[in-house]
């Protein structure tokens, strides 16, 4: 299998063009939420989990919104939410918060937002991230103490320009965006190290970094950095292990149902090919017996014609030994009358040698009867 295909924001999904990233941070909410790894179409009902979406993808809302009290919202537009500026009403309101690929743009401090995401939670409650870190402990800030800016564009090239306390202006260039330039700015690349230390200190426990490849979800992590966080805000929910029990039972149900359907399906398409294989053999079949058919009906024809032939053939046999017969019956009255004639001749030569021999024909021989009979 090609590696590449599962970079980690290459679309790799045929279906709902996701990345890695997603179906990885999907996975995590299934099992943070449900206790359970599963697809997020086949998490149980919880109307009584709250929880709100940073800028969330749009499979990933569509997915989330049936099935919890869930929102998304944004920066620019409505639902608006400012992680630097929540509501102070809602504080302590959420179960879950879902946060995929911000933070990395939040203006310094950003231990701000992560404070503010630990505020907004229950006790108990989770912060499910995504954002690209690298290993080590130094987190790299582009832009330190920057907090009023703006990006322009100058001569084609984008720049980022800002006041400072004493009011002297900076030009920054050389910007990273994600998303294309003049979309969001970077502000900074988190190390591992560094993350957790934030999470920590915002009052997030039990931090948990979802590595390992699954790819019955599309999931193959091609590099160990960079993966979806769970962080719980201490300290945790006196009910929340019963209510893992009951969604880790939902979850075990659903899928030995899930596996039941697919068996089902697998045994409807078997039972297509199957149907579709009779068909086809009995088509054959019915073909292959109207030649046959075809095939007896002209034999039958011909031993028809070859039958009328030798009656016919027969009837001349009969015709000719007829013929023969009478023939042979006339051969043998002609041999019987030539026999006849040779008898005759045969008495008649017979009789003449007697003449001849006797004693009369000799003397009329002398007196020259005879000569001059040959003479005349």
């Amino acid at each position: 299998m090609d590696e590449a295909q599962f970079d980690r924001e290459k679309p790799s999904c045929s279906q709902c063009g996701s990345t890695v990233r997603l179906r990885a941070l999907a996975l995590l909410i299934a099992e943070e939420l449900a206790g359970a790894a599963m697809a997020l179409p086949d998490l149980p009902v919880l109307r009584s989990v709250e929880g709100i979406g940073m800028s969330d993808p749009d499979f990933l809302a569509a997915a989330l919104e049936p099935k919890l009290r869930y929102a998304n919202t944004f920066y620019h537009k409505p639902p608006f939410f400012d992680v630097l500026s929540p509501q102070a009403a809602e504080e302590g309101r959420y179960d879950f918060i879902v946060s995929s690929e911000v933070l990395e743009h939040v203006p310094d401090p950003v231990d701000r937002a992560f404070q503010n995401l630990a505020k907004l939670l229950k006790p108990g409650g989770v912060l499910l991230l995504t954002t690209p870190y690298r290993p080590g402990n130094e987190t790299t800030e582009h832009f330190p103490n920057v907090q009023n800016f703006a990006v322009v564009e100058l001569n084609g090239r984008w720049v980022m320009v800002h006041r400072d306390a004493q009011g002297r202006i900076h030009a920054h260039e050389d910007l990273v965006f994600h998303g294309g330039e003049g979309s969001t700015l970077e502000m900074r690349v988190f190390s591992e190290g560094g993350l957790k230390q934030l999470l920590r200190d915002a009052g997030f426990t039990d931090i948990r970094i979802a590595g390992g490849n699954h790819p019955e979800f599309g999931i193959h992590q091609t590099d160990p950095w960079s993966l979806p966080i769970a962080a719980r805000k201490a300290p945790a929910s006196t009910d929340r292990s019963a209510f893992l029990d009951l969604a880790g039972s939902y979850a075990s149900t659903r899928v030995k149902l899930n596996n039941a359907e697919r068996q089902l399906r697998i045994l409807k398409d078997e039972y297509g090919h199957h149907v579709t294989w009779a068909e086809q053999k009995v088509g054959q079949l019915e073909e292959d017996l109207k030649r046959r058919n075809a095939w007896g009906e002209g034999i039958e024809r011909e031993f028809a014609d070859r039958t009328a032939w030798a009656m016919q053939l027969r009837e001349e046999l009969d015709r000719v030994r007829g013929e023969l017969a009478e023939q042979e019956s006339e051969v043998e009255k002609r041999t019987h009358w030539a026999l006849g004639l040779q008898a005759e001749l045969d008495r008649s030569v017979a009789d003449r040698q007697r003449l001849e021999s006797s004693r009369w024909f000799r003397l009329l021989q002398k007196l020259g009867f005879f000569q001059k009979e040959r003479e005349t």
